[in-house]
């Protein structure tokens, strides 16, 4: 998993970008709690600083008390990205069906 310390990052789903990711936001949440490989590439837009958590790193943090309040962050950006592309999806069915 990956946190942005510093710059711009846009994953894509083939060959359109499906978001614009800044400091603060993370990418690769979803493949560091499951064993499903990644669902997206990414291209750095400028130059960009990046905080890397490895899957052992994690798995060790995870045996600490404070799992918790380290866990919580990771775990809220990809739900906020799949209730969005859920709302997306929604809207573009409406829009179909017009």
């Amino acid at each position: 998993m990956y946190v942005i310390l510093a710059g711009c990052v846009e994953p894509y789903d083939g060959k359109e970008p499906i978001a614009t990711l800044r400091t603060g936001d993370t990418m690769g949440a979803m493949a560091l709690v499951s064993e499903e490989p990644r669902s997206a590439a990414a291209v750095a837009k400028e130059d960009t600083r990046l905080f890397v958590l490895s899957k052992t790193t994690f798995q060790r943090l995870m045996t600490k008390r404070v799992a918790i309040q380290i866990l919580f962050p990771f775990v809220a950006a990809p739900s906020k990205r799949l209730r969005d592309a859920n709302k997306k999806i929604v809207q573009h069915q409406a829009d179909l069906e017009r």
